[in-house]
């Protein structure tokens, strides 16, 4: 009886989710790392953060235009996406 998996054998649904554990030697503070985990199958799976969206409620007004024209790796184009987007590079 793993810890990780639903012991509640009443709910059909339970079987079909994939659990997955990160292993302690992952470094989530690296750019693009990778995770291996188990598919729920018997084998593993790949899995490697590409794209992260956050959003947050810091109760003033930002300038996303002077924003982007401060930072580095920044776009700022309002009509395509009301959001400044920053690449981080490694």
């Amino acid at each position: 009886s793993d810890s990780n998996h639903n012991n509640n054998n009443n709910n059909s649904s339970s079987s079909n989710k994939l659990v997955m554990s990160v292993p302690p030697s992952h470094s989530p503070s690296l750019a693009g790392s990778v995770v291996e985990t188990s598919d729920g199958l018997g084998g593993t799976t790949l899995i490697r953060v590409q794209n992260m969206s956050a959003t947050a409620n810091l109760g003033v007004r930002l300038d996303l235009k002077q924003i982007a024209l401060r930072c580095r790796n920044t776009e700022f184009n309002p009509r395509r996406f009301g959001a400044v987007i920053m690449r981080l590079r490694e």
